[in-house]
């Protein structure tokens, strides 16, 4: 209990996330049950929302408060409380008496649970509005938000409730939630462990599914009292059944729920011990609301609960659970203040189920029960009806006062409408009360409003039915019981068999044949009506041992097993053999068992053997080879076991790769590749198909190295500098599993591409040179550098630029010359070709030099071949004149056919105006000799004379003769009269065909070119092509040089 002084320290301190505030509130104020003012005025010792405002902002800021205390949940209207429009302006202090707790707590950022109007309880137990709190509480663990909380707490609250009613309405009704529902409380949840489901089984009278329940009950551990100033009541682990106005009463709580589509519409109880305490003094609930009051305890009226047992449905976080509730306390009041206690210590029955789609959920309706003592026994008769599938079963549980254990029988329907059943050799009063359950599963309980039913004794009339046969001790009819009424003279009777629903009019004495309870319905003329169970017995016990078909290896230690089950009269006999079974040898064996039930009846020879088999030796793996220690991966690995005791072998190979299973196999060797490096173990175990059984695991490792991928490259061998490159990035080859992402090329050149894939790519070089180019490859296992390379070379097409030959005119004593060139672009091979038979490579060194020495004389065309990498070639010629200065001469005279275009500045000129009939033609004369000295020059005279032209030498120098043979060349420069001196070069060829024995020669011809010193030809008898032209008259003799044979 707290006041104003002990509860604002220590609540507004702002230390709290989760806050339970209880006490009598108003909108605004509340009430400590240490200081009750009783004034309804704001007073000393109340605690009002000024002082929550007074303590600071955010003192409750993200806190989580609730109350189960009368209209702390109340939210009231500012205007109407303060009778006027409340200034938006004015401090929080000044309005407290317009704020509610939930506005004010709303500010301060926390969120309320509580009621609008009074708060329920009871100060005995945790009951009402207390219980829906507590629940609210349990929920607070952060498995789901503050609302959530409270709505499943209120599911909750419903689904314990055997009875329910307008209190507990009120208390769902009023307990409400202000703030953001989805807050949530951060903590860790602890998960509770899943609950096992009932046990499903089938009900042989419904065949409906059922969930069996047994709950023993001890006195004193169990079904603890507990005594207070207003009485005593009982509770099992704290939990009891709290409805106002009734006794309290004890109460277990089971989840039935199952998996699947299956919905739990009722149970029923089949089996009852109770224990009755008298006299006793129950405590008898009342909602609480004030403590102040002191209201008096209510007097008890009538007896509670009606039924023992309710099956709800409700809303979890999870989903839909069903709960199994069960009372197991049932007061009867004997005065106003006291009564009967009776505890239930042991229940049992079932929970019925239907599927999802089943929408009958109303009970059956009992309208009449009858209990009626009579010489067979008391007959018990039931009026019940449903309107939905119809009823399916009625049970009947009675006991005598003085006794424990209450007694259950099944009722059948009597071809009149009702159910009846008589319970054989019972008399006396006997407590019962009936349960009716439909095909649906849902249950309906009489008990005379928890009075309970009292069986009536009427005066025994004479026997109706007489039954005959052989009986048991224990009262059942062995193979069959005949059935004999005696009947007043005039009455007739019709019968009905295990009430199947058809009526036979009575003839004279008839057999009732069957295995189990047999009901007979008798109905004669004169009204009387008469129920009867038989029990017969035709059938012998059912013998079964759990080693009937199993299977054991040898030296299994193993008992006999076995039992005898007799559903009817019962086992007298179930005898066979015991102790240890001699599991040494293997084979398959069998043993009998003698089975024998009270009416007689042996279990057949062969219904009562049981067969076992010993199994061989397991098969064992001696060896297995193949094993490769270490490998590459992309590696074709074989392994093979070597087996032992196994008839029919069969192979169950497992490949783990880095823990995880890649591979299993059930060839007798173990073949594949290990396609990724790591660690490989490799499992096998034997199974004898004979047998069937298996032998141990034996496991070999082996480690798979990892292997560095490679690419094909292919592209051209050059690339001239400034074209697209193309090299065709091919196909990828990695031994293992491993995934290329990337392809990194570098061209040599500084330049680094990345491509995703393979195929074609290109680059252009701009500088010449020889160069690699590099592939590096990236897949799962990292960066392989130069996973590939290909040569190329940037080449240019080569270009003579210029060429010259030192000197270009000597003489054969001196021999000797230098070339040099110079070139752009890229040079392989450089050749010179010296024109006089001999060609050699020439030096290339940034310039292109090269040396030779002619030792014959003559106009040589020296010509310079350079060739790239790819086969481009530049060609370039230059003359060299080697003259033989000792001796040589040419001389003659004679006349030369002139051809159209001779004479550049008029192609038309043709000759010295020939006759229609001559050819056109010009003179000349040659005279050139080196004198002693090597002179060529002096008196040599050579002329030229063309009369259309009149073209007349005035003088004439030589630079150079030249005689090879036959052939004469020399060049110089003249002068023609009457051109103002100007100088003009002239090359001229003779050929003497006298002088050349090979034949090259065959006639005396004669060749000039005259070019001005501009180097513009003005003259020339070869323009056509022709070295020279015949002499058509005339002749020219050539001296070759003194040294010269010729």
């Amino acid at each position: 209990i707290w006041d104003r002084d002990i509860l604002l320290p220590a609540w507004l301190n702002g230390l709290h996330s989760i806050m339970s505030i209880n006490a009598h509130f108003d909108h605004n104020r509340a009430q400590p049950a240490a200081t009750d003012t009783g004034t309804s005025t704001l007073g000393e010792g109340l605690v009002t929302v000024g002082d929550v405002i007074a303590s600071g902002p955010d003192t409750l800021t993200r806190g989580v408060i609730f109350s189960m205390g009368c209209h702390a949940g109340l939210s009231v209207s500012d205007v109407q409380i303060s009778g006027g429009p409340v200034d938006p302006l004015v401090g929080p202090a000044a309005d407290a008496l317009e704020r509610d707790w939930a506005q004010t707590f709303a500010e301060q950022g926390a969120v309320l649970a509580a009621n609008t109007g009074y708060g329920y309880g009871d100060t005995e137990a945790v009951a009402l509005s207390e219980l829906l709190m507590t629940y609210f509480a349990d929920n607070l663990d952060g498995s789901m938000s503050v609302g959530e909380a409270l709505q499943y707490a209120k599911h909750r609250y419903a689904s314990g409730a055997l009875v329910y009613g307008a209190f507990d309405d009120k208390v769902l009704m009023q307990a409400v939630f202000y703030g953001l529902p989805m807050y949530a409380i951060g903590a860790n949840p602890t998960t509770a462990p899943p609950v096992d489901p009932l046990p499903l089984g089938f009900d042989g009278v419904t065949g409906l599914t059922v969930a069996s329940f047994d709950v023993e009950l001890a006195i004193g551990s169990d079904l603890v009292e507990t005594t207070t100033p207003r009485g005593s009541f009982f509770s099992v682990d704290g939990v009891t059944q709290v409805t106002p106005l009734r006794p309290i009463q004890p109460k277990v709580e089971i989840d039935a729920t199952q998996p699947g589509d299956l919905i739990a519409h009722g149970a029923i109880i089949t089996a009852l011990q109770s224990f009755d305490q008298e006299p006793f003094d129950p405590v008898v609930s009342k909602a609480t609301v004030d403590l102040a009051a002191n209201e008096p305890e209510p007097g008890v009226i009538g007896s509670f609960p009606s039924a023992l047992q309710a099956v709800n449905r409700y809303q979890t976080k999870v989903g839909l659970r069903d709960q199994l509730v069960l009372v197991p306390g049932q007061f009867r009041n004997t005065t106003e203040t006291e009564g009967v206690q009776r505890l239930f210590t042991n229940l049992e029955g079932f929970v019925f189920y239907s599927p999802l789609a089943e929408t009958d959920f109303k009970a059956p309706t009992i309208t009449q029960v009858e209990g009626t003592g009579g010489a067979g026994g008391i007959t018990f008769d039931v009026e019940v009806a449903d309107t939905g599938s119809g009823i399916g079963r009625v049970y009947v549980l009675f006991k005598d006062p003085a006794a424990f254990e209450w007694v259950g029988l099944d009722l059948a329907p009597n071809g009149l409408g009702n159910w009846s059943g008589t319970a054989v050799g019972a008399s006396g009063l006997k407590d019962y009360f009936v349960q009716a359950v439909d095909l649906a599963g849902n249950v309906a309980v009489s008990s005379n409003k928890a009075e309970l039913f009292v069986t009536g004794n009427v005066p025994p009339p004479p026997p109706l039915v007489i039954v005959t046969g052989t009986e048991t001790p224990g009262g059942w009819y062995v193979g069959s019981a005949t059935v004999e009424l005696d009947l007043p003279t005039g009455v007739t009777a019709v019968y009905d068999i295990d009430a199947s629903g058809t009526f036979t009019a009575y003839t004279g004495p008839f057999t009732v044949s069957g295995d189990g309870p047999v009901d007979v319905v008798v109905q004669t003329s004169a009204g009387a009506f008469e129920t009867i169970t038989l029990f017969i017995d035709d059938a012998p016990p059912v013998v079964v041992s759990p080693l009937d078909g199993a299977t054991f290896v040898k030296d299994e230690v193993v008992d006999y097993l076995f039992e005898c089950i007799d559903a009817s009269s019962g086992v007298v006999t179930c005898s066979g053999p015991s102790g240890p079974i001699d599991t040494s040898v293997a084979g398959t064996f069998s043993f009998s068992v003698t089975a024998i039930d009270e009416a007689a009846n042996q279990t057949p020879v062969g219904d009562a053997t049981i067969t076992f088999t010993v199994l061989p030796d397991p098969p064992t793996v001696t060896g297995v080879s193949g094993n490769p220690g270490t490998v590459d991966e992309g590696t074709p690995v074989a392994f093979t076991a070597s087996v032992a005791d196994a008839t029919t072998p069969e192979y169950q190979w497992q490949v783990l790769f880095n823990g995880g299973e890649v591979l299993t196999s059930t060839q007798p060797t173990l073949a594949f590749t290990a396609l990724d490096d790591g660690g490989y173990e490799v499992r096998v175990r034997v199974r004898d198909a004979a047998s069937g059984l298996i032998s141990d695991a034996v496991s070999e490792s082996f480690t798979a190295d990892n292997v560095a991928p490679t690419i094909g490259l292919a592209g051209d061998a050059t690339v001239d500098v400034g074209a697209p490159y193309t090299l065709t990035l091919g196909t990828v080859i990695d031994p293992g599993a491993d995934n290329v992402g990337l392809i990194g090329v570098d061209w040599g050149d500084g330049t680094q591409d990345e491509y995703n894939g393979i195929g074609d790519v290109t680059h252009i070089y701009t500088t010449l040179g020889s160069r690699t180019i590099t592939v590096d490859l990236i897949d799962d296992d990292g960066v392989w550098l130069a996973a590939a390379t290909l040569d190329v070379e940037a080449t240019e097409p080569p270009a003579i630029t210029d060429l010259t030959v030192t000197p270009d005119l000597l003489s054969v004593a001196d021999g000797f010359v230098d070339l040099e060139a110079t070139f752009t672009g890229s040079v392989l091979t450089a050749t010179i070709d010296w024109g006089d038979g001999t060609v050699e490579p020439a030096t290339v060194a940034g310039t292109i030099t090269g040396s030779h020495t002619y030792v014959t004389p003559e106009v040589h065309q020296v010509t310079l071949t350079l060739e790239n990498s790819v086969g481009e070639i530049a060609v370039e010629s230059y003359f060299v004149v080697v003259y033989d200065p000792l001796g040589a001469s040419v001389k003659g005279n004679g006349e030369i056919e002139l051809l159209s275009g001779t004479y550049f500045a008029d192609p038309s000129i043709t000759g010295d105006k020939p006759k229609p009939d001559d050819d056109p033609e010009a003179k000349f004369g040659i005279n050139a000799k080196y004198k002693k000295d090597g002179d060529l020059n002096g008196d040599n005279k050579s002329k030229l004379k063309f009369k259309v032209l009149d073209l007349d030498i005035k003088s004439i120098s030589y630079d150079w003769l030249v005689i090879t043979g036959g052939l004469a060349r020399y060049e110089g420069t003249l002068e023609f009269k009457d051109l103002d001196d100007q100088e003009f070069g002239f090359r001229i060829t003779a050929i003497d065909g006298d002088v050349d024995d090979d034949d090259t020669y065959l006639v005396d011809e004669y060749g000039i070119q005259i070019w001005d010193l501009a180097g513009t030809i003005v003259f020339d008898t070869t323009h056509d092509g022709s070295l020279t032209r015949p002499l058509i008259k005339g002749k020219i003799k050539i001296k070759p040089p003194k040294d010269n044979p010729l």
